[in-house]
């Protein structure tokens, strides 16, 4: 005689067992799907910087032992860029508080940036350029 519960008992179990393997699937793609767009707004961030940096590089490049009397436009020169935006007005307002505080706020941001990009790009070769980036 055939044993209608037992087969029933065991599709059902097959069931469960496809549905969990469909599940790991979905998870393992949505995982791909953060850490992609992760890695996508962190390297938009740090190329801004990078080309930034290189229209700027010869600021950086010659040590001058003048006077510098073009501080504030060399800071918006080096802060013109959107994800720096909101301290440009910092050298103009070094006294005010307010003003220090978003300065160090972005700082401790690139700091954590750079931890991030650090994490999230491991053992891939874009890793080298993004660190040098926010540490730089």
């Amino acid at each position: 005689m055939f044993d209608w519960s037992m087969t029933l008992s065991l599709v059902t179990a097959a069931a469960a067992i496809l549905a969990l393997f469909m599940t790991n699937r979905q998870i393992r793609q949505s995982n791909k799907q953060a850490l992609f767009d992760k890695r996508l707004a962190l390297w938009t961030t740090a190329q801004g910087l990078m080309e930034l940096f290189g229209r700027n590089r010869n600021q950086f490049d010659t040590k001058k032992d003048e006077v510098f009397f073009s501080n504030n436009l060399l800071f918006a020169w080096l802060t013109n860029n959107a994800f720096l935006s909101d301290i440009s007005p910092t050298l103009d307002h070094a006294l005010d508080s307010a003003f220090q505080f978003d300065f160090l706020r972005k700082l401790e941001e690139i700091q954590k940036l750079a931890v991030e990009a650090s994490l999230i790009f491991r053992g891939n070769d874009y890793c080298g350029p993004i660190a040098t980036a926010f540490h730089a």
